[in-house]
């Protein structure tokens, strides 16, 4: 992960902390387990306004609730969005 946000952003990531990692079992419908990864990477000011795009069309920082109304976001992404907005209300134990 570290290697492509600096390919694809120029930024250099020392930190990095797994957030949530969802798993798929698809078994039943004929295809395989897939998971999802998130991990939650700071970034200060000055790391965000130096970001320079090296592939894709545009890049576009968002606040968590403008994310989550987004009209194409893939449902578990926005679960993991709610998920680390939310992580300290919630007691999983």
């Amino acid at each position: 992960m570290a290697r492509e946000l600096k390919e694809e952003l120029g930024i250099l990531i020392e930190h990095m902390h797994l957030l949530t990692r969802f798993e798929f079992d698809l078994t039943p419908i004929g295809f395989k387990k897939i998971y999802r990864a998130f991990y939650e990477v700071r970034l200060s000011s000055n790391e965000l306004n130096s970001i320079t795009l090296g592939e894709g069309a545009q890049f576009q920082a968002f606040s968590r609730s403008e994310m989550l109304t987004l009209p194409r976001l893939a449902p578990y992404d926005a679960f993991a969005l709610w998920f680390h907005a939310n992580k300290s209300r919630l007691h999983f134990k």
